[in-house]
């Protein structure tokens, strides 16, 4: 079952092929050192190569679960090329739940073509997140704040606790069982929750995905401003004792660009393409600043004052 993966927990093991010598219809090529580590949905590979005799070309080929999924790399040998050694590397992107096997081919013409033979073959295991989030977002309607996500897949997952910060602790506020049945799915998937939150104050909120495992991971955090706060954006701490800010937004559905601008007007810090709905500002020594946010696709521009005192 194709698995869509989002990003950031792999477990990869390595390959090595020493040495390798190939023929293939009187083409031969020398192969060293053939190396394959899965990645954050991409694998690394290297190698070395030596002509040894007659014309040909090299070809890497990545199959996931025995069917390709990418041929690259053709490098030929030409009239005037040198015999090598030559080293090779890089990255390619490629998500597989499963087994990659990385192939060299080696073809009876210069352009990759003709008959081929494998000089070298390794097999690498790639497993991807638990949970892949589609999306995440918290709102206030009132004395209520409505928690939704989404999950593009899910692999061995038993659930989701919902967490709450405010005033710098972390509590769990409501456990939603998985959906997925036996907890796997590669279907989109719609969570939601509604915490009775009467904070006057900024409230954060994260997700903890929980595996059949007992293993867990955490979510990017959502802010959402108190009660009965009023304006589109909300700056706190303000003043700041620490030379740090939370700027919230009041939805996460625009993309926002954020400059920081000192009292003289110049810009010392700038956030391009903001799209979560809160941002946290650091390292600004004391003094005034001014925050201009500025929506892109609309032409609307707001301006907010903080203070930083002295640390």
């Amino acid at each position: 079952m194709k698995k869509i993966l989002l990003s950031l927990f792999l477990i990869a093991s390595l390959s090595f092929a020493n040495q390798s010598k190939a023929q293939c219809n009187g083409a031969a090529v020398s192969i060293t050192n053939f190396r394959v580590v899965p990645g954050v949905n991409q694998v690394f590979y290297s190698f070395t190569w030596s002509f040894v005799q007659g014309n040909a070309s090299i070809q890497l080929v990545f199959l996931c679960n025995n069917v390709q999924v990418a041929a690259l790399n053709c490098i030929p040998r030409l009239k005037d090329s040198t015999a090598g050694p030559h080293n090779v590397s890089g990255t390619y992107p490629i998500t597989c739940n499963g087994v990659i096997k990385a192939k060299i081919l080696i073809w009876t013409n210069p352009s990759c073509g003709g008959t081929n033979c494998t000089a070298d073959s390794l097999e690498v295991t790639q497993i991807g997140l638990p949970v892949s989030f589609k999306s995440f977002n918290a709102s206030r309607n009132r004395s209520n704040v409505s928690v939704k996500w989404e999950t593009a897949s899910e692999i061995n997952n038993s659930g989701f606790a919902v967490e709450r910060n405010v005033r710098g602790t972390w509590e769990q506020v409501a456990f939603v069982p998985s959906q997925a049945a036996g907890g796997n799915s590669d279907a989109v998937l719609s969570y939601s929750v509604n915490d009775l939150n009467n904070e006057r104050g900024i409230s954060q909120y994260r997700i903890k995905q929980i595996d059949i495992d007992a293993k867990s991971k955490f979510s990017e955090v959502r802010a959402v401003r108190g009660e009965g706060q009023a304006g589109k954006t909300t700056v706190y701490p303000n003043p700041s004792s620490n030379g740090r800010v939370n700027v919230v937004f009041e939805d996460a559905t625009v993309s926002r660009d954020v400059s920081v601008l000192d009292m003289s007007g110049r810009v010392i810090k700038q956030y391009r393409g903001v799209t979560n709905n809160n941002i946290q500002i650091e390292n600004l020594n004391p003094g005034m600043y001014s925050i201009k946010i500025s929506i892109p696709a609309t032409g609307e521009q707001t301006m907010e004052k903080i203070i930083v005192n002295k640390r």
